[in-house]
């Protein structure tokens, strides 16, 4: 998450210096939102406004569970057969409430979701990487 978050930075950075409107805000979810408004205002083909587009909004789906690693409390379990689990637990505050949330993942779920993050992850890290060069050009 830190990697991803870094590179939105950066390519926020690039966005401003090349004359975009652009704000770097202190918060990761932020920075992502206004990554995702500069991407549609950039000078791109359809295929890549698209390409970009889609690695955003894959992003964005794994980035949803980034506050169960963040700030969660990840309690390792087993079953009577030996296989594992990993539940998170953490507490989310909204409208000046708490609300607890867990999230249960077995082995294969956990398997699962570190490929979607790392893919998620080689997919905006492209696609922003091709955004800077043609920030730059």
């Amino acid at each position: 998450y830190a990697r991803a978050e870094r590179s939105v930075g950066q390519s926020l950075e690039v966005a401003k210096n090349r004359g975009k409107t652009a704000k770097l805000p202190h918060l990761g979810g932020q920075r992502l939102a206004q990554m995702t408004a500069i991407a549609e205002t950039c000078d791109a083909t359809a295929r890549q406004t698209a390409a970009l587009r889609a690695a955003l909004a894959e992003w964005h789906n794994v980035e949803l569970r980034r506050p169960f690693f963040a700030h969660g409390i990840a309690t390792p379990l087993q079953d009577n057969h030996s296989s594992w689990y990993v539940m998170f637990d953490f507490t989310a505050y909204r409208s000046n409430q708490p609300a607890p949330e867990r999230w249960t993942l077995s082995k294969s779920e956990a398997d699962d979701f570190e490929n979607r993050l790392s893919l998620a992850f080689a997919g905006l890290s492209r696609e922003l990487g091709q955004l800077k060069k043609r920030l730059s050009a």
